[in-house]
This record gives structure tokens, C-alpha cells and sequence, in this order.
């Protein structure tokens, strides 16, 4: 495996694990105690996971695949990356 798709799998793992993460603890709140204050920050947080799961796969898949399409891939990727990190950006 070529060293960009080492790091796009790195990636792709911590994503799906973050993620996997999140929804279930905001599960396990929902039902144990559904007025539980850090429910609306997972409710916000859960889809940004998602979303950057959804874009580490495609890159990993575009590049261990070799297709067309895999640059633009792994831009959407960093976008989403960057994104995230302006989103959750403490404002001081």
C-alpha cells in the first residue's frame, strides 16, 4: 500500500471508530437518561461524524482502487476535515 493510502485508511478508521463511538453513547443516553445535558451536543456532533466517514471511505476507496475520480475525493475530505475543525473552533 502506497503511503497516501496508508494515511487515508488511518483516517478512515478513526472516523468510523469517532463515529461508532458518538452514536452509541448518545444512544446509551437517550435511553438511560433522555434529559441528559450533553445530548444536544452529540445530536450536533453525530452527523459531522458521518460525514466524515463517509468522505474518508470514498477517498480510501478512490485510491486503493485507483479511480478517476479519487482527487476530488480527497480534497471533499479535507474540506470536510477543515470544516470540522473551523465548526468546533472554540470562539474567544
Amino acid at each position: 500500500m502506497r503511503p497516501l493510502g496508508m494515511l487515508l485508511a488511518l483516517a478512515f478508521g478513526s472516523a468510523v471508530c469517532m463515529t461508532l463511538g458518538l452514536t452509541m453513547s448518545l444512544a446509551v443516553l437517550l435511553l438511560a437518561a433522555p434529559s441528559h445535558p450533553e445530548i444536544p451536543v452529540l445530536v450536533r456532533t453525530v452527523p459531522w461524524g458521518l460525514v466524515l466517514t463517509t468522505a474518508a471511505g470514498f477517498s480510501l476507496l478512490g485510491e486503493l482502487k485507483r479511480l478517476p475520480w479519487r482527487r476530488r475525493a480527497q480534497l471533499a475530505l479535507v474540506v470536510v476535515m477543515v470544516a470540522i475543525a473551523v465548526w468546533f473552533a472554540p470562539t474567544a
